[in-house]
């Protein structure tokens, strides 16, 4: 637990309590950080599987651009997440129009 001799039978009782918690704390932390590390993993080898096993093709699976929140966004990260697809969606609909004239010019 991390309580050293002296502070066990020398201190407190209730400092053992709090050593406690504060370990059971440390192992559910440890155990969350543990789990997070295995979704990256998850998310990695199914990139590479689905790479390796797709049919010839298909779009290429690309892994993660960004890590995973683990804490509620802000609403000011919310608004940039918001223009950044936004953004990204404009830029693919450009695409495709470019592409659709250019195959108007190329069956004239």
């Amino acid at each position: 637990m991390g309580m050293t001799y002296e502070q066990y039978w020398e201190q407190s009782p209730s400092l053992a309590i709090a050593y406690r918690k504060a370990y059971k704390l440390k192992r559910e932390l440890d155990n969350e950080q543990a789990w997070l590390q295995g979704m990256y993993v998850l998310d990695a080898f199914a990139v590479v599987l689905a790479n390796a096993f797709g049919k010839r093709g298909s779009k290429q699976q690309t892994y993660m651009s960004r890590p995973i929140d683990i804490y509620p966004l802000t609403e000011k990260q919310k608004k940039q997440r918001e223009q950044e697809e936004y953004a990204k969606m404009q830029e693919a609909l450009e695409a495709m129009q470019r592409e659709q004239m250019r195959k108007k010019k190329k069956k004239r």
